[in-house]
């Protein structure tokens, strides 16, 4: 886990190895500092990711938004990066997450409604990588990591509670006297 987190901490740690230390939080690339990449919120307090910094993204992104003036501040820093951020605050407050989703949908740009838990158990994405699976009736997260020739599956059903209490305990150093004990008492 922490590998693959570190390794998702690409900008930052190219800025501690360049200035010698992590810009401070909203003045990195990917915490605020472009307006291209962020997290806006809709008029209904929900809100949008939206990661155009790829110029098609951020073009396609601006005509989408009816601000093809916007064009060429994808990478905006500084003071005028927070004021075309402010920019897109403002536009993206002025519509409902559904509105938005609606719009954003067929259109290419790399913009997503960010979704409650709740919500992402009936995600498209989730449900075709089959990251939740039922096993023995139980919703379960399932591994994200996919190998094609080996398909993940649940191949034992997991035990009931108790079931393997005689065994530990015994392996643990108690009598079968004990055991039997503890589930007279309803300890197990």
């Amino acid at each position: 886990m922490t590998d693959a987190v570190f390794a998702h901490t690409l900008f930052p740690l190219l800025a501690v190895l360049d200035r010698g230390r992590a810009q401070p939080r909203g003045a990195d690339l990917l915490s605020g500092g472009m307006p291209s990449y962020g997290v806006y919120a809709t008029s209904d307090g929900r809100h949008l990711a939206v990661s155009a910094m790829e110029p098609k993204f951020w073009q396609t992104l601006c005509d989408t938004l009816d601000r093809p003036d916007l064009r060429p501040c994808a990478f905006a820093t500084g003071a005028e990066g927070q004021r075309i951020r402010g920019e897109l605050e403002a536009i993206f407050s002025q519509r409902s997450l559904a509105e938005w989703t609606t719009i954003f949908e067929p259109v290419d740009c790399c913009v997503a409604p960010v979704l409650r838990l709740e919500e992402s158990l009936e995600n498209e994405q989730l449900k075709a990588r089959e990251m939740i699976v039922e096993v023995a009736g139980v919703k379960q997260f399932a591994p994200p990591f996919k190998i094609s020739e080996h398909p993940f599956a649940a191949r034992h059903v997991p035990p009931a509670a108790g079931d393997h209490s005689a065994e530990i305990l015994g392996e643990a150093g108690f009598s079968a006297a004990e055991i039997a004990n503890l589930r007279a008492q309803k300890v197990i």
